[in-house]
């Protein structure tokens, strides 16, 4: 019986270790208030908020540069301890390049394969090599005309075509190009990332968009929405932040 109350025990602690990871472990610190952002929308009782990262600070961020790849927003959600809310990382979404089209925020095993790709070596040049051989030697013929034996000095030569490498030295990877590079920078990544599950307390952390996808409004901000189902209803809302570059 004693065994039996251990066992149950180390499932229970497992299970709300698992719950815990699921609800919101991980993420940063939220900052003190919804206003140190630079944008913020309430709605109900939970007030959400975001800022743009610099390139320069995101350089830092990692152990690999993502910046030029990537737009990295800090996102809070300040949630009201007697009413939780189900968070989910995919439901918040940017305005991309094409009309109406909206883009979803990118998972860390995603970006972290998108850097090792760019990283990885480039194939090394097989231009072909030209080379040359030129034979030399001495000869003796009868010359059909006069009939007289003529000596003389005869070149022969010839050429081939091959696959060198032109000497280049074996290439390897960028910093970011290995396997080991890839799974670290996911874990920096999605250690990182905005906390989701059933949440009751304020949480922050920073959700990875490609860059190339999205649009800037017209004055230089970026629309983040987050998109929220309605109960049983189906309906949904939008919670809109209009985030500036700086």
């Amino acid at each position: 019986m004693k065994r039996l109350a251990v066992r149950l025990g180390l499932l229970v602690l497992l299970s709300a270790g698992l719950q815990f990871a699921q609800q919101g472990a991980g993420g940063i610190s939220s900052r003190a208030k919804a206003d140190d952002y630079a944008a913020k929308a309430q709605e109900g009782s939970t007030v959400y908020a975001a800022s743009l990262l610099p390139a320069k600070q995101v350089k830092n961020l990692f152990a690999f540069d993502i910046s030029g790849d990537y737009l990295v927003f800090e996102v809070a959600c300040y949630i009201n301890p007697s009413s939780p809310l189900e968070i989910q990382r995919s439901d918040f979404v940017v305005k991309g390049r094409r009309q109406g089209e909206l883009t979803h925020d990118a998972d860390a095993d995603t970006v972290a394969s998108v850097m090792q790709q760019k990283n990885l070596p480039k194939p090394a040049s097989r231009k072909p090599d030209v080379g040359g051989a030129v034979g030399v030697g001495y000869e003796t013929y009868t010359d059909p005309v006069t009939g007289r034996k003529v000596h003389g000095v005869y070149t022969d030569a010839e050429v081939g075509v091959g696959i060198g490498n032109n000497g280049s030295p074996q290439r390897y990877p960028a910093p970011g190009g290995t396997p080991e590079d890839r799974e670290l920078l996911r874990n920096q990544l999605l250690a990182r990332s905005l906390p989701e599950g059933k949440l009751d307390h304020a949480v922050a952390g920073y959700l990875y968009f490609p860059r190339a996808e999205l649009k800037p409004q017209p004055d230089g901000t970026y629309l983040l929405k987050y998109l929220i189902e309605s109960g049983n209803s189906g309906a949904s809302k939008e919670i809109s932040l209009t985030v500036p570059v700086k």
